[in-house]
């Protein structure tokens, strides 16, 4: 079947046969995609509801895309070479805030390329067990290490704003150290003209912290003229 699907979206034209084929193919990936952007969102806590919706969307058109780009290559070299040529202009910018989402872009485009090829076993197979284990491992970084007494609080994402010339890391070290169990720089952006610099942090805050109290003793700091905390809403 896969020979006679490869041979038939060449000169010759597209038949009746093959474009059933296609079809199933394509919306088999669309649910297998579906199926992976749901995993996703289930195995990881969400700190931004906006990034998280366009990650969910980015994994389903991930999916059906590499389908079709698997179907079209086929097992022609040429054709694979042009696609890669085409597809190098394309440049993503988006910081990764979670490595485990550069394993999940991974799933989408194994599971796309399997039904591509008509391996549908490797997604049948696979996605149960890629997904049990994602589901399992989601509470894996929430494990205190023994004897830390500080129980870990709420992930956030927190947005601020400096002057040019202020050293914010030294700025925060202080209050975030305090306060956090664990805090990552993932964007650096200037604002105002070039005249201040914003700086995102995904952190996790203590138990015992109250996101109010943080705000304004990161407001009040000498250098700092804009400070927000992004709360991770509860599922």
């Amino acid at each position: 079947m896969d020979n006679e699907l490869l041979q038939s979206l060449g000169s010759e034209g597209v038949t009746a046969q093959t474009a059933v084929q296609l079809g199933i193919r394509f919306l088999l990936a669309l649910a297998m995609g579906l199926i992976v952007a749901l995993v996703y969102r289930r195995s990881r806590e969400s700190v931004n509801g906006q990034s998280d919706r366009a990650m969910f969307a980015t994994l389903v058109l991930l999916s059906i895309l590499i389908c079709m780009v698997t179907a079209v290559v086929g097992n022609y070299v040429a054709r694979a070479f042009s696609l890669a040529g085409a597809l190098s202009i394309v440049r993503f910018r988006t910081v990764v805030e979670d490595t485990r989402d550069t394993a999940f872009v991974i799933f989408a485009v194994v599971v796309g390329m399997a039904i591509g090829y008509g391996q549908f076993l490797v997604p049948l197979i696979g996605v149960p067990v890629v997904s049990v284990a994602a589901i399992l491992l989601k509470d894996w970084n929430r494990v205190s290490p023994a004897g830390n007494a500080s129980v870990l609080g709420r992930q956030a994402s927190l947005l601020v704003r400096v002057g040019l010339g202020v050293d914010v890391n030294q700025l925060l070290q202080v209050a975030l150290a305090e306060q956090t169990s664990d805090c990552t720089c993932v964007q650096v952006t200037t604002t105002k003209q070039g005249a201040a610099i914003e700086i995102k942090y995904v952190l996790r805050l203590l138990s015992s912290v109250d996101p109010v109290v943080l705000v304004n003793k990161i407001n009040k700091l000498e250098g700092v003229q804009y400070a927000s905390l992004d709360l991770e809403t509860d599922a």
